[in-house]
């Protein structure tokens, strides 16, 4: 995908890439956090650009397919404009939407975007959790069944599209 640009600013990471993806990665110990942990980021939506949103990205991987590396990932996004959180999968070409619900939005509040990949007999799930930092309050959850985890081998991180967006505080935890 087109890597934006994501710069440090006053103790956060802003997005700063309005016409492209911008995707910061964690790169060390992939493995570890493949399933049963919660991948979270803190995010700030800003009203600069046409798009608002940002969110936690899980399992980045690289496989090859037909002969051609691609990237595939999933990500959970709240997007300020639709009021949504969102999941999405990117599978080499395509960002898709897999599910989303409705979520009330307060510009200039922080949120916690969150997901989790869980597995039982063979099935994998994404879930992810919207929480308002600034109220203290759980707004929202989602999940879905997917299936084209690939191999547990993918890095974390955060993501926006199309928008600048403020994140702190980035943790996986059990």
């Amino acid at each position: 995908p087109n890597r934006g640009e994501i710069v440090p600013s006053a103790g956060v990471l802003v997005s700063k890439n309005t016409t492209g993806l911008n995707i910061a990665l964690f790169t060390a110990y992939a493995a570890d956090w493949a399933y049963d942990k919660t991948t979270s980021v803190e995010i700030k939506l800003l009203p600069s650009g046409l798009k608002q949103n940002g969110g936690v990205l899980v399992n980045y991987t690289r496989v090859m397919e037909n002969g051609k590396l691609k990237t595939k990932y999933y990500a959970v996004m709240l997007d300020g404009i639709a009021q949504e959180l969102q999941l999405f999968s990117f599978n080499g070409s395509l960002l898709i939407k897999e599910n989303k619900i409705s979520v009330p939005y307060s510009a200039g509040n922080w949120y916690r975007v969150s997901a989790i990949a869980t597995t039982a007999d063979g099935t994998t799930t994404i879930s992810g959790f919207l929480d308002d930092i600034t109220t203290g309050a759980h707004i929202a959850s989602l999940a879905t069944v997917v299936t084209d985890y690939e191999v547990v081998n993918g890095r974390a991180g955060f993501i926006a599209n199309s928008a600048v967006t403020q994140f702190s505080m980035f943790s996986v935890t059990t």
